[in-house]
C-alpha cells in the first residue's frame, strides 16, 4: 500500500497474517458457542417443554380433583339434607309422642280424680244410710218403755227414758190406782 503525501513517498507493509489468524479462530470458537447456545437452547426447550406438559398434567388432576370435591361436596350436602330430614321426622314423632303420653297421663288423672269423687260419695251415703240407720234403731229403742209401778192407795209412777244416738226422746209415765195399776206410756 503506497501513499503519497507531497513528495514523500512511503510504502507500509502491514502483516495482518496475526489478526486473520485470531480471527479464525474467534470465528471458529464463535461457532462452538453458538452450537453450544444452540444445544442449551434445545435443553431449555426440552425442560420447557417437560414443565409445559406437568403443568398440563397438574392443571388436570387439579380439575379432576376439583370435579371430586363437587361431587363430594355434592353427595355431603345431599346426606346432611337427608339426615336434617330424620332429624325433623324424629323431632316431630317425639313431640306426638310426648303430647300422647300428656294424653295418657291427663286422662289416668281424670280417671284418679273421678275414682276418689266416687268413693268419697260412697263414703258420703254410707254415712247417711248409718245416720239412718242409728236413728231407726233410736226410734225403735225409744218404744220399749221401761217402767216400774207401786201400788197402794195411791200410787206414783215415773219412768224416764233416754237415748242419745243422733236423736233425743224423753218419756215419762205416771199412774195413779186405788185398787187398779194403770200404766201410761208417752
Amino acid at each position: 500500500m503506497a501513499l503519497s503525501i507531497g513528495d514523500l513517498v512511503a510504502h507500509l507493509d502491514i502483516d495482518d497474517a496475526g489478526w486473520r489468524k485470531g480471527m479464525t479462530v474467534a470465528q471458529r470458537d464463535l461457532k462452538a458457542f453458538e452450537g453450544q447456545l444452540a444445544a442449551k437452547n434445545a435443553e431449555y426447550d426440552g425442560y420447557k417443554a417437560a414443565v409445559s406438559g406437568e403443568a398440563a398434567r397438574v392443571d388436570a388432576i387439579a380439575k379432576t380433583s376439583g370435579v371430586q370435591a363437587d361431587a363430594y361436596k355434592s353427595r355431603v350436602e345431599s346426606i346432611g339434607a337427608y339426615n336434617e330430614t330424620l332429624t325433623k321426622q324424629w323431632a316431630a314423632t317425639i313431640d306426638q309422642q310426648e303430647r300422647i303420653a300428656e294424653i295418657g297421663v291427663s286422662a289416668a288423672k281424670a280417671n284418679a280424680e273421678l275414682y276418689i269423687t266416687t268413693r268419697s260419695l260412697a263414703l258420703d251415703a254410707a254415712k247417711t244410710g248409718a245416720q239412718v240407720a242409728a236413728q231407726i234403731g233410736a226410734a225403735a229403742l225409744n218404744a220399749v218403755n221401761y217402767s216400774s209401778s207401786v201400788s197402794s192407795s195411791k200410787s206414783y209412777g215415773e219412768s224416764n227414758s233416754a237415748s242419745n244416738s243422733g236423736s233425743n226422746s224423753d218419756s215419762t209415765s205416771t199412774g195413779t190406782s186405788t185398787s187398779y195399776n194403770y200404766n201410761v206410756s208417752v
